[in-house]
C-alpha cells in the first residue's frame, strides 16, 4: 500500500467498514498478480485489514484528529527557504479516475506517452500544445499493471506490463496491438538503437523481427535501465547488493560496478558525457559513477527519510528527484554539491520517474493523484501561472 496511493486510494476520506471493504476489493484486483506472487490474499487477511483500517482511519478512530497532536509531528515539518518557492508546477488532469498515470514519456514530435498502472488497462497519449488526450486500451483482460510506454525509432510505442507479464507493441498510425508473453515480470523499458527492446524486471532482450526474448542470466532482477550513445545497455538493481552494471548488446558480457552506497538502487539515468547517475532510496543519497575511470561519487540527501524515487537530469546539468515519503521535489547541483528542496502541491505525490521532453521542460506523472505536467524554477515571483 506505500508503493501504490495509500493516503489517496484508502484514506482520504472517512469511510466505515463497509467503505474500507470496498477499498480492499479495489486493491485486490487492481494488484492481483502482485498479490498471486505473495503467495495469494485470502478473504480472511482482506477482512483483517479492513477492520485494522477502519479502527485507524474510520469515524470512530483512535488516532488523533490531527497530525499535529503526534509526538513526532514536528520533526516531519520542512522549512522551506524563499528560493524554493520559486518552483512552478503545471499540471493536467487524467481523463478519467483511477488512471494512475506513472510517467509521461516524450516522443520525437514533442507529445508523451502515459502508461496507466493499475486495473486502468490503458495507453494515454497527450499532445500538451492541443490538451488532446486519447487513450487506448492493451488487449490484455486482467490488471496488467502497465509500467513503462516507450516511443522506438520506428515510431512504434512499446509497453512493459508488469502484471501479466508481457511486453505490447502499439502501432500509432493503425492503433492495432501486438503482446509478447515471458516467464519474467516485465517492469521498465529501454528501446535500443537497434531496434531490440530492453527491459528490466529479469533483464531481458527482446527482438522484433524473430519475436523471440533473451534473459541475461546474471541479472534475474533488475529495476531502472538505460542506454549510452554507445549502445551499451546500464542497469540497477533494487536489492540490498545494489550494484549496478552494464552489458555489451553484441556480446551480451555482463560487468557490474559495487556502488559505496547501494540499498535499493532505483531509477538511473545517462547525461550526455556518459555519467551514469542513480537514486540510492534506502540510504537518501543520489550516486554517480564516472565509466570512463570506473570511479563512484555520492551525494547524501538533506534528510535521512528522503527515499530518492524518480530522477531526472535537466538541460543545464541539474539532477531533479522526487522524495517518495516527504512529499518534496529535490535539485542538486553536482558542481557544488547543494541541494534545494521544494515542496510539491500534491499529497501522496508517487513520482515514478522525470523525462526532459522536446521543449526541455521536465515531465512527471503523479498516480495517486491522477495528473501529468511539467515544473520549472522561475527567476521571478509568480501569482499565477496561464495554462
Amino acid at each position: 500500500m506505500s508503493c501504490h496511493g495509500f493516503q489517496s486510494k484508502m484514506a482520504a476520506v472517512t469511510r466505515d467498514l463497509d467503505g474500507f471493504r470496498s477499498r480492499v476489493e479495489y486493491m485486490r484486483e487492481a494488484m492481483r498478480s502482485s498479490l498471486a506472487d505473495r503467495r495469494g490474499f485470502s478473504d480472511q487477511q482482506a477482512e483483517d485489514i479492513a477492520y485494522y483500517m477502519n479502527k485507524m482511519f474510520g469515524y470512530d478512530s483512535v488516532l488523533p484528529k490531527s497530525p499535529a497532536e503526534l509526538p513526532a509531528y514536528k520533526s516531519t515539518v520542512t522549512e522551506f527557504t524563499d528560493d524554493a518557492l520559486k518552483i512552478v508546477y503545471v499540471d493536467y488532469d487524467m481523463p478519467g479516475p483511477d488512471r494512475s498515470p506513472w510517467t509521461a514519456h516524450p516522443d520525437k514530435d514533442g507529445t508523451f506517452w502515459i502508461p496507466q498502472y493499475g486495473a486502468s488497462n490503458r495507453v494515454a497519449h497527450f499532445n500538451p500544445q492541443t490538451g488532446e488526450m486519447k487513450e487506448f486500451r492493451v488487449p490484455n483482460l486482467s490488471p496488467a499493471l502497465i509500467h513503462s510506454a516507450v516511443p522506438a525509432p520506428d515510431g512504434s510505442i512499446w509497453v512493459a506490463q508488469a502484471g501479466s507479464k508481457k511486453l505490447g507493441r502499439f502501432d500509432p498510425k493503425t492503433e492495432t496491438w501486438e503482446e509478447f508473453a515471458h516467464d519474467w515480470r516485465k517492469h521498465t523499458i529501454a528501446a535500443h538503437p537497434d531496434g531490440s527492446i530492453w527491459s528490466t524486471g529479469g533483464l531481458t532482450r527482446f527482438d522484433p523481427k524473430t519475436k523471440t526474448y533473451t534473459k541475461i542470466p546474471e541479472v534475474p532482477t533488475a529495476y531502472g535501465i538505460g542506454i549510452d550513445k554507445e549502445g551499451t545497455v546500464w542497469f540497477s538493481q533494487m536489492t540490498k547488493d545494489g550494484t549496478i552494471g552494464k552489458v555489451d548488446p553484441k556480446t551480451l558480457r555482463v560487468t557490474k560496478y559495487i556502488p559505496p552506497f547501494r540499498d535499493r538502487t532505483r531509477r538511473m539515468h545517462i547525461s550526455d558525457n556518459g555519467t551514469i547517475w542513480f537514486a540510492v532510496y534506502d540510504d537518501s543519497r543520489i550516486g554517480k559513477f564516472d565509466p570512463k575511470s570506473e570511479t563512484f561519487k555520492d551525494y547524501a540527501l538533506p534528510h535521512k527519510q528522503t527515499k530518492p524515487y524518480a530522477l531526472g537530469l535537466a538541460t543545464d546539468g541539474q539532477v531533479w528527484y522526487s522524495s517518495y515519503y516527504r512529499d518534496v521535489m529535490g535539485k542538486l547541483d553536482p558542481d557544488s554539491g547543494k541541494v534545494i528542496e521544494y515542496p510539491m502541491p500534491y499529497v501522496d505525490n508517487g513520482m515514478r520517474d522525470f523525462f526532459v521532453g522536446k521543449d526541455g521542460r521536465m515531465w512527471f506523472a503523479t498516480p495517486p493523484n491522477n495528473k501529468v505536467g511539467y515544473f520549472y524554477v522561475s527567476n521571478r515571483q509568480r501569482s499565477a501561472e496561464a495554462r
